[in-house]
Order: C-alpha cells, then structure tokens, then sequence
C-alpha cells in the first residue's frame, strides 16, 4: 500500500454501498489512490458483498489497479488505479448480485475509457432494494448516451436471486483517443455534451409496461 492516498470513511451517511461504488468510479476516471475503511459499517452483515467484489474485479483489468482487501466481508479496501483501458471483458458476480449496481459503477466510467470497451455480466437482473435492469436502460442510459459515439446496453437472459444467471452486455465506443484525467477538462466535457435541466415534463404520447417473471 502507497501512502499518497485518499481515505474514505464507509460509515458516512447511510454507511452503504453507495460509498464504494462512487468511491471507485471516481478513482479510476482520476488515477488518485483510495483507502476506504468502515466498508458498509451500518449494513448487517457488513462488509464487501459480491457486487462489490464484481466491480472490483471488472476495475482490476480496466484500470490496471493494484488492490487490496478485495475478499468476501472485507470492512477495508485499497485501490490503486492506473490507465484505462478499452478491451473485451466477462464479469461474473457468482451469486444474485444485481447487475444494475455493477453499472452504476462501469456504466458511466466506460464514457472515459478511450476506444471500443465491451463488458458482458452475469447476474441478478432484478432484485430486491436496487433499481432494475429496465431502469438502467430506460431512465440512466439515455443520460449516458450523448456522452459517447456509440452505445448499447442489452439483456441477453433474465437472473433473479439467488442464482442469477442472468446477461446483460455494454458496448461502448467513447469519443475518447486517451484517458482524461483532470477533473477540470471531465467537468467541461460533461457540460459541454450533456444538458442535466429538466424544466417542462412534454406531452405523453404512450404508456406501456414490462412484466418480467
């Protein structure tokens, strides 16, 4: 473990995953080290779950990063990213782990890995306490969208807890060449390409559903 670190307490707030998630993602797009303790402090168990450690695993190659304290349970975590890089990748969460809090992590990141990046995932696709699959698509992809050349987020099988098993497959295509690593230019890029204000809800123009069992 290098000492130039950020330390990051889990306990803040909810004391959730939340923190981990974010945590990483915004490690891995400024190449800063983070040490972050009291992982899920105020979750019962507490501790690293498998969606957690699906991230971690999926950054390692991604990011190049040097980590420690990546194992089932663990309340401390040192990651240590290096460049990013674009690729082919296969993640397996190996549980009912939701799928759709792997991405809240990877999805936006995969904006500032340079190139083509393809990642497919096996899990829960539904679950108890996170959004859905169907949410990710609908609700956050299209955030990401203007954001990238080429984007595409695919359900390939349906999982549910507490096998899994389900696919969902990213396709990505940045408008990066290299990585970006300021958070001045990320800020820029952001709100030069993408527009966060919603003044006026516009007109329905249908309504349907999706029931998925």
């Amino acid at each position: 473990m290098g000492g130039n670190y950020i330390e990051i307490n889990g306990a803040i707030g909810e004391g959730g995953g939340q923190i981990i998630r974010t945590a990483l993602f915004f490690s891995a797009i400024l190449n800063k080290p983070i040490l972050i303790k009291n992982i899920r402090a105020n979750r019962k168990p507490p501790g690293l779950k498998n969606q957690h450690l699906g991230i971690i695993k999926a950054l390692k190659v991604i990011a190049n990063a040097t980590v420690e304290g990546d194992y089932l349970g663990s309340t401390e975590l040192y990651f240590e990213p290096k460049t990013l890089k674009g690729g082919a990748y296969r993640i397996d969460l190996r549980s009912g782990a939701s799928v759709s809090l792997f991405f809240q992590t990877i999805l936006p990141l995969s904006v500032f890995i340079p190139g083509k990046f393809l990642i497919s995932v096996i899990g829960a696709t539904e679950t108890d306490k996170s959004p859905t699959i169907d949410w990710v698509i609908n609700v956050f992809l299209p955030y990401i969208r203007p954001l990238v050349k080429n984007i595409s987020l695919r359900v390939i099988k349906r999982g549910y807890p507490p096998k899994g098993k389900g696919i969902v497959s990213l396709q990505v295509e940045s408008k990066f060449s290299s990585p970006i690593l300021n958070l001045k230019d990320i800020g820029n890029f952001i709100r030069q390409n993408l527009s966060l204000e919603r003044i006026e809800r516009g007109k329905i123009t249908a309504i349907r559903g999706i029931s998925v069992a």
